[in-house]
């Protein structure tokens, strides 16, 4: 009995959420209809809502964005729009982080995230889970990137890398008793 409503659990559980989600996504886009004005909306003339229109209107809007942009005034008007937003000091770090992630996300490349690494970081013994976006260029060896975490360590701990005498010793490894 109990096999059977985990089983149950594992079918039901992942299609109501994903529905949900679909739901709560589609809700949301339909806020976009909010822009036009009341006489376009399908509730003036057909008297009924058509959920999912919102999210056409929204693929549109970013569709003309997007052609908006490329071109030469367009992209004139990003960069200021980018240059107002870096001198709001709070805009600034939430604005900048957002682009940063979508700009590896959405790249042309297809090298975003390509592969899930183990660093040890922010001191060793410390191991954080990281994500290789891209490979180092000007033909550096492999064992720059983890010179370079080392370096920028030792510089916020305010000390150079090399500097062994002020360096604590690591702790013994522990070992496992056998049974």
């Amino acid at each position: 009995m109990k096999k059977y409503l985990i089983t149950g659990l594992l079918i039901w559980i992942p299609l109501v959420i994903t529905i949900w989600v679909l739901k709560l996504v589609v809700d949301t886009l339909d806020q976009s209809l909010l822009l036009l004005p009341e006489q376009w909306r399908t509730e003036s003339f057909l008297g009924v809502h058509i959920p999912g229109l919102g999210v056409i209107l929204t693929l549109v809007i970013v569709l003309v964005t997007g052609v908006f942009a490329t071109n030469f005034f367009g992209a004139q008007l990003v960069h200021v729009w980018h240059e107002i937003l870096h001198r709001i000091p709070v805009v600034n770090s939430i604005y900048s982080s957002v682009k940063q992630i979508s700009d590896t996300l959405f790249s042309s490349s297809g090298q975003a995230f390509r592969k899930a690494l183990l660093v040890q970081w922010p001191q060793e013994g410390m191991w954080t889970i990281a994500f290789l976006t891209g490979t180092p260029g000007g033909g550096a060896p492999s064992r720059s990137l983890s010179r370079r975490i080392r370096s920028a360590r030792a510089r916020r701990c305010g000390r150079l890398p090399g500097d062994r005498d002020r360096t604590p010793p690591a702790p013994a490894p522990r070992g496992r008793a056998s049974r």
